[in-house]
């Protein structure tokens, strides 16, 4: 059972070690997935959000010279200039990558043209439409520091909607840079003045309007000066805010201003402006009331001219308006007369006291005075005020008459408004043939009317064509007698009927228009005279009187007739009809009226047929109709013949005869559904078409064919048709224009509205819808432009029926396939060819677009365009176009670091090759390791900003490894010209020795002995090395090498050999090393006593001597004594070194030291029973 646990076990962390190398890859892949990210979110806190360092606004007119900010308008051109700026330290320790972009928006008060471009080295820049700049950056951005640079928007204009102060205000890493801009409006004045009068005449109150400032200035303290004219009386003030638009109209009045805390206003209309408005740009809306005094009205009319003048002040400088009203005053009472709608009747208006005088109730009436001929209607009397309000009879006035044929209108209450008295009068006289005068004369308060005069006019007879029938070859008359009901004796009609015209007597009508009935034919008589060679019929109509009564003599009647057509007999095509009414009136004067109406008929009857055509350029056929024989005459053997020019084709099968059922008074004729059986034929060798009509036929017949133009479409086709008859010939001929007939090749262009560092053109090709074969087009763009070859699109053009094109593409239609259907050719000069592969029938649009290769702002595109076709019909077309372009652009710079690493010796300062370090940046994957060359040196380039941690990982051979990490800071304060140079150090690896003295029998330590250190050049490096009280003595600071002890002296009472070597080796792999020497007593001989010498002086040594270290007296286990060999171990090295000591020295030394140590105990221990 273990054993099968086990196994499980096994099973179960192969699976799992199987699921973690396939799910490797897939962590892998997510690990390395980039997200592009909007530096906003990562930049530091004292950035606000923005790279944007600095900004300005610059405004310019179309000539280039620099305006004013606090004096722009909408044709202001405006030119934006933003430095940017990226931080070298980010967020969170970001570092910029490839994509990364920084967004902002374009002041609203800017207009925007979407574009895009470059930003130099480092990225490129988008303009939505919306105003949204985009910076996104490059990969270079991810190496270099400083990143900087400069973007300038220039075809801005202004977008405001209302002229006066705004700010544009750009949020930049110090806080918002405010440019105040104040835009003045296109128009306006400085002052302006009108007047209105309450009433187009007769005025009473004048409103005076003063409108200040629509040119938006500035105002400081500014009043306005009032000289109001004479006869008129100030009664109100007013002051408003005035809305005013760009134009500077007026677009709306805004709040009333308070007096006494916006303004003072005096007694005469003086006003100034004080409080919010005593600076200001604002404009304002004065209005004044004034009354027009009653004294100045005057009684006999007449005009009064009031001229009021206002004068602006403001700042020293005095702007005059003024405004004239013209109030016209009619008289006291006046009279005027109409034609009333009744028969014979005027109708009378008497205007009364217009000024609105006040009057006493003697001087408010008025008396009226008519004619012996004409009598008062009385129902029709309506009296209103001048309010328009009507008048109660009997409550308001009273009205009377005399048997004077006067009337006389009373006010019992006086009278203070004006009064209008409306009237009718019928005449009772007989009108003659130049009518009738009537007179009146109306008097009030010592005034009068004098004699007004109106003339009744007679209403007259007249005559017209009532209808026309061409197929029946019939004109309908119509004659109208005595519309002014007189009576009438006597009367006659003569018609004079021109040649061609036949009168129908079966069509007499006459109808009593009183009565609304036909006059019974006994009651008048028609005498037909018959035409002769030179005139035409004519007939003369009168009345039977006995038949009639008296009144039926005073009715208005209408004589209705037809006469039939004779195109053959009419003069030039036309034929004249004229009518004469003879009758005598009620004083037994004869009376005459005559009166013309002509029959002109239409051209396709007059010419006894037509032809027409159609162009439909959507199936590119032109549809021609040939109408024959509209006099509808009788003709023998008819046959129409129509040959085709040779810049057509006939399409087969295409012609259908129809008979005309009718042809309207315009000459369109009617067809019947069916096409007529008639015999068509074409000939294919003579292009003609030949119409066999039905023989004996008096019908019209309309022929319709279709041809299609052949090769390059022309602007007009022509077609003549004839038609050949037994007895005459007679060719119709037609011309049809096509619209873009001849029009093969048209370029325009535009600088691109979605990216406005493009130019879009475009071409029409064949609008014509020639079919062209091996069609070329040379195109030959100028230098400052770059030719977007993946942007070039072509596709058939939508045509209207009419020709015309409709800028569409055509329904259902692709673009052209390159390689397919064209080709493109780029030459060396710059220029390109398009060739098509295949015959084109149809129109094109070609469109392309261009990039902007121009670093002037304002600069000029040009293209020429050619069309050649090496066809049988060759065509060809040329075109030129410029575009005038104004170009945004920006700019970047930045900048990489070098560091340059020195590795010396810490002693001698000498460079060390071979060193290793790593160089990091801090919160970056950026990781680099070098070694110093022979000079001791590393160059790291290309480094960015920021903090590096250089860790060294590699010591010179014989150094000691440095443990901690140095940090470098790189950027602009620490560097010089974008280098920093930084030293690093080494300890160079030393050991020592020790060397243990003893007795070679009892193994005691020799103190006191001296020893002379040299090293591997036989150097004395130390002298004078004396054993201490361990027998030891210690030398540190020795660099690996080889090294030998010489003993100089010895311990009293032994040996020693001065000519013995103690080598010993300091090496990086042992670097303490350990000798032990041994002496041996010398043996004791009895000596015979001398006399001591004389002491001599110490000999110093001039060798400097290595430190020697106490030792502990226990020997190592390992250690080997020895008289010539020595055991290396390490050491360290030191610059000082100390002479070795002598022995009794050495115990001196320790005794005083023991004492000291002795008495500092006992003190101790003192000093702790005491407290």
């Amino acid at each position: 059972m273990k054993k099968a646990m086990n196994k499980s076990l096994k099973v179960f962390i192969s699976l799992v070690f199987i699921l973690l190398q396939l799910t490797q890859p897939l962590t892998q892949v997510a690990s390395v997935t980039l997200v592009n990210t909007d530096l906003a979110t990562v930049l530091p806190d004292s950035s606000n959000g923005s790279i944007i360092s600095s900004f300005d606004a610059s405004f310019t007119d179309d000539a280039g010279l620099a305006v004013d900010p606090s004096q722009l308008t909408l044709k202001t051109n405006v030119k934006l200039h933003y430095q940017w700026s990226i931080p070298n330290e980010l967020k969170d320790g970001y570092e910029i990558k490839a994509g990364d972009t920084f967004s902002f928006n374009l002041p609203t008060q800017i207009t925007v043209s979407a574009g895009s471009g470059s930003l130099g080295q480092y990225g490129t820049y988008k303009i939505a439409a919306t105003g949204l700049v985009t910076f996104t950056f490059n990969s270079d951005v991810e190496n270099d520091s400083n990143i900087s640079g400069d973007f300038y928007y220039n075809q801005g204009k202004l977008n405001v909607t209302t002229p006066g102060f705004s700010i544009i205000s750009v949020p930049t890493i110090n806080g918002n840079k405010d440019v105040p801009i104040t835009v003045e409006p296109s128009g306006g004045t400085d002052i302006s003045k009108a007047g209105q009068l309450d009433t187009a005449k007769n005025g009473q109150k004048i409103t005076w309007t003063v409108d200040v400032n629509s040119s938006q200035k500035t105002l400081k303290n500014a009043s306005i000066t009032e000289t109001m004219p004479t006869g008129v009386t100030l009664t109100s003030t007013k002051v408003q805010l005035l809305n005013v638009a760009m134009d500077g109209t007026i677009s709306g009045v805004g709040s009333v201003l308070t007096s006494g805390t916006d303004y003072t206003v005096d007694a005469s209309g003086n006003i100034s402006f004080i409080g919010a408005y005593a600076e200001t740009r604002k404009a304002f809306r004065i209005t004044y009331v004034t009354d027009i005094d009653k004294a100045s009205i005057p009684t006999e009319g007449g005009t009064l001219n009031f001229k009021n003048q206002a004068t602006l002040n403001n700042q020293g400088t005095t702007s005059p308006a003024e405004a004239t009203v013209s109030s016209t005053y009619d008289k006291l009472i006046s009279k005027s007369a109409t034609t009333a709608s009744g028969n014979e009747q005027v109708k009378w208006t008497v205007n009364f006291n217009p000024g609105r005088l006040t009057l006493a109730a003697s001087d408010a009436v008025i008396t009226d005075s008519l004619d012996a001929n004409s009598s008062y209607v009385t129902d029709s009397i309506v009296v209103k005020n001048s309010a328009g309000k009507v008048l109660v009879k009997d409550q308001d006035y009273v009205l009377s008459f005399d048997q004077n044929n006067h009337m006389a209108l009373a006010f019992p209450s006086g009278l203070s408004t004006g009064v209008v008295l409306t009237y009718k009068t019928q005449y009772n006289g007989s009108l003659s043939r130049i009518g009738a005068t009537v007179t009146n004369e109306a008097s009030a308060a010592g005034a009068t009317t004098g004699q007004v005069s109106y003339t009744l006019k007679t209403t007259g007879s007249t005559k017209s064509i009532s209808n026309i029938d061409y197929m029946d070859d019939l004109v309908g008359w119509n004659i109208v007698i005595n519309q002014d009901r007189q009576t009438m004796k006597n009367v006659s009609i003569l018609d004079k009927m021109g040649l061609g015209l036949h009168l129908n007597e079966n069509s007499m009508v006459i109808t009593d228009l009183d009565l609304n009935s036909v006059l019974d034919a006994s009651k008048y008589n028609i005498t037909k005279t018959p035409a002769t060679s030179t005139e035409g019929e004519r007939f003369v109509l009168s009345f039977n009187e006995s038949q009639m009564t008296e009144a039926e003599l005073s009715h208005a009647y209408q004589i209705h007739y037809t006469t039939n057509i004779d195109y053959a007999s009419m003069q030039d095509g036309k034929a004249t009809n004229r009518s004469e009414f003879t009758w005598t009136d009620p004083i037994n004067q004869v009376r005459t009226e005559g009166f013309n109406a002509p029959f002109d008929p239409v051209t396709a009857i007059d010419n006894d047929g037509a032809k027409s055509g159609s162009y439909n350029a959507v199936s590119k056929e032109i549809s021609w109709t040939v109408g024959v024989n509209y006099q509808t005459n009788l003709q023998k053997s008819p046959v129409i013949t129509d040959t085709i020019s040779s810049d057509q084709v006939y399409i087969a099968d295409s012609a259908a005869v129809y008979k005309v059922t009718a042809i309207s008074t315009n000459g369109t004729p009617t067809l019947e559904t069916q096409a007529t059986a008639a015999s068509i034929s074409f000939d294919e060798q003579t292009k003609t078409l030949k119409v066999v009509l039905p023989d004996g036929s008096d019908a019209p017949y309309v022929l319709k064919y279709k041809t299609k133009p052949v090769g390059i479409t022309q602007a007009s086709y022509s077609n003549t048709a004839t038609l050949t008859t037994a007895d005459d010939s007679e060719n119709f001929t037609a011309k049809v224009s096509i619209t873009n007939g001849n029009n093969h090749l048209t370029k325009t262009g535009e600088q691109s509205k979605t990216d406005s560092s493009y130019v879009d053109w475009k071409l029409t090709m064949n609008a014509s819808q020639s079919i062209v074969e091996n069609a070329s087009i040379l195109d030959t763009p100028s230098a400052n432009q770059i030719i977007s070859y993946s942007s070039f699109k072509i596709q058939e053009a939508a045509v209207n029926t009419d020709g015309s094109l409709s800028g569409a593409y055509a329904k259902d239609s692709s673009p052209l396939v390159l390689d397919q259907d064209y080709t493109i050719t780029k030459n060396t000069d710059g220029s390109f060819v398009i060739r098509f592969l295949k015959t084109l029938e149809h129109a094109y649009y070609i469109t392309y677009s261009a990039l902007i290769d121009s670093e002037q702002t304002k600069d000029t595109v040009s293209n020429a365009a050619d069309l050649v076709s090496n066809d049988t019909t060759p065509i060809s077309g040329s075109q030129t176009s410029q575009v005038n372009v104004v170009n945004n652009g920006g700019s970047s710079v930045g900048s990489k670091y070098k560091l340059i690493l020195n590795k010396v010796d810490s002693d001698t300062q000498e460079q060390l090759s071979g060193a290793s370090f790593v160089l990091t940046k801090k919160n970056s994957s950026f990781s680099q390791t070098k070694t110093t060359d022979t000079n001791g040196q590393i160059n790291f380039t290309d480094l960015k900003a920021g903090t590096y941690p250089l860790t060294e990982t590699v010591s010179p051979a014989g150094y000691i490894l440095p443990t901690e990490s140095y940090t470098i800071v790189i950027d602009n304060d620490t560097t010089v010209d974008k280098i920093i140079t930084y030293t690093v150090s080494n300890t160079k690896i030393k050991g020592d020795v020790v060397l243990t003295k003893t007795d070679t029998e009892t193994t005691e330590p020799l103190s006191g002995v001296t020893f002379d250190l040299y090293d591997n050049s036989d150097t004395k490096i130390a002298s004078d090395l004396t054993t201490d009280q361990n027998g030891q003595i210690k030398v540190d600071q020795l660099v690996p090498g080889s090294y030998y002890f010489i003993e100089t002296s010895t311990a009293f009472g032994y040996d020693f050999d001065a000519a013995m070597h103690y080598h010993f080796e300091i090496s990086l792999s042992e670097l303490n090393a350990v000798i032990s020497i041994t002496n041996t007593k010398t043996p004791i001989v009895p000596v015979t006593p001398v006399t001591p010498a004389t002491p001599t002086e110490p000999v110093t040594s001039d060798i400097p001597t290595l430190p020697v270290t106490p030792v502990s007296s226990q020997t190592s286990e390992n250690t080997k004594a020895t008289e010539k060999t020595s055991t290396p171990v390490d050491a360290k090295a030191s610059d000082e070194k100390t002479l070795p000591q002598t022995g009794s020295e050495s115990q001196f030394f320790g005794l005083v030291v023991g004492i000291l140590l002795l008495s500092a105990a006992m003190l101790l221990k003192k000093m702790k029973q005491h407290s």
